[in-house]
């Protein structure tokens, strides 16, 4: 069977669904296309890409379950949240979470690509009722349709943003930048950075970067019991998953299955962001140092470290610098 390890968010070819959102005088104010479906109970891995037109229109908006997180690129733009405004500058990544209205102003030509999850726990039907309207448009007119009981919207339009004061990005508590993590931890060859605690997500993910210097290795267990998902935004790096060797560049995704056991190289310095977000990374590492300075002889258990790395849901078996 063929599985599609590496996302090239700039391919044409991987733009699932595109759709084109107009004002309501016909301009175009965003062009958006899937990239990746959601997956399981919480909706995760659910990858857009969009590119937003000039439009003063913020079209604030909150969601009832849904969390969002966004990486922006191309331009500076307005950002609207926690009741104020602020210009948000190419690489910053933005936090929304259920009931926390947010909008945003274009000048020029934005980009962002977005992660979801749980969005798709009240929009109807989800990608299923994408899919469903683009091949039987008329099939929830026809008598033998399933009836089903109402579905709330996700998306709740919010009153336009007037008077919120204006501040710098840095005094907005869900706009994140690499130079600005919640914490950090260096070994040989990788500084890992916290964007994201999972306390902010509904304990379903963390975000990390991954600042990687060149030569910089990393290896999996033999069987990962997890699907996971990186995004790469800096340098190459190349992954080899079962016998198929492939580079992922800036702007790729890489989606690492369960069960395949992988190894990734940096060719180059790099950044790349753990987006499945499902390894405990912040608990494991702090363990490690409490560890580290409490029992050296259990961290240098090679068994204990297994063990420890299992509790916190780490498929990482080894690193390395070339």
């Amino acid at each position: 069977m063929e599985y599609q390890y590496l996302i090239d968010v700039n391919d044409e070819r991987n733009w699932l669904f595109p759709i084109v959102n107009t004002e309501p005088g016909g301009s175009v104010w965003e062009e958006a296309r899937t990239i990746h479906f959601p997956m399981g109970k919480e909706s995760l891995l659910r990858v857009t890409d969009s590119v937003f037109h000039p439009q003063p229109n913020a079209h604030c908006h909150y969601h009832r379950e849904a969390y969002e997180i966004f990486f922006w690129s191309m331009a500076p733009f307005d950002f609207y949240s926690d009741g104020k405004v602020a210009e948000v500058e190419p690489g910053c990544i933005t936090l929304h979470r259920p009931y926390e209205p947010h909008g945003f102003a274009f000048r020029n030509l934005t980009r962002k690509v977005g992660f979801f999850h749980r969005m798709d726990l009240t929009m109807e039907d989800g990608m299923c009722g994408a899919l469903l309207r683009e091949k039987r448009p008329d099939a929830r007119k026809q008598p033998d349709f399933p009836k089903v009981g109402p579905v709330l919207p996700d998306i709740i339009r919010a009153e336009d943003p007037v008077g919120w004061p204006r501040v710098k990005w840095q005094e907005m508590n869900c706009v994140r930048h690499i130079s600005r993590p919640l914490a950090v931890e260096r070994f040989d060859g990788v500084t890992m950075k916290m964007l994201i605690a999972r306390w902010e997500t509904g304990g379903v993910k963390e975000v990390w970067a991954a600042e990687m210097e060149r030569g910089f290795t990393a290896a999996s267990n033999p069987y990962p019991l997890k699907t996971e998902m990186l995004y790469v935004t800096e340098g190459e790096v190349r992954f080899q998953v079962y016998d198929d060797t492939f580079v992922a560049h800036p702007e790729c995704i890489v989606k690492l299955p369960k069960y395949g056991e992988y190894r990734l190289e940096a060719l180059s310095d790099a950044v790349v962001y753990d987006v499945g977000g499902q390894t405990e990374w912040f608990t494991l590492l702090r363990d490690c140092a409490s560890i580290r300075s409490a029992d050296p002889a259990r961290f240098a258990d090679a068994e204990a470290m297994r063990e420890l790395k299992y509790r916190h849901n780490c498929e990482i078996r080894s690193i390395a610098r070339l």
